[in-house]
């Protein structure tokens, strides 16, 4: 019996039980807290990393078209500057006086 009476003084009494419960549940509840508000936190975080990341693709890509554009354009640019020297050419022999053999091949 001395024992048990022994027992039930250590232990602390049911208001104090109650009193300690009850910090307990609302230390839960902050933590609860804390934890959907950085959940919410991480979550916004990880969309605007997700925007970062498509924006940075769709600039690479667009970067990459510009390139090819540009590609592209100076190819035609020497195509037509090739071309243009040609025709210059072709006016500046047609332009030349023909020779008296190159009559005698018309003749023929």
């Amino acid at each position: 019996y001395e024992k048990i009476c022994e027992n039930i003084v250590k232990r602390p009494s049911i208001y104090q039980t109650k009193r300690r419960l009850t910090q307990i549940y609302s230390d839960i509840d902050d933590l609860q807290l804390k934890r959907r508000k950085a959940d919410e936190h991480v979550d916004m975080r990880r969309k605007q990393f997700q925007a970062l990341m498509q924006n940075i693709f769709d600039l690479k890509n667009s970067l990459e078209e510009d390139a090819a554009r540009q590609d592209v354009q100076d190819k035609v640019n020497a195509a037509n500057a090739t071309i243009a020297t040609d025709t210059n050419n072709d006016n500046d022999n047609d332009k030349s006086p023909k020779s008296k053999d190159d009559n005698d091949e018309n003749v023929e």
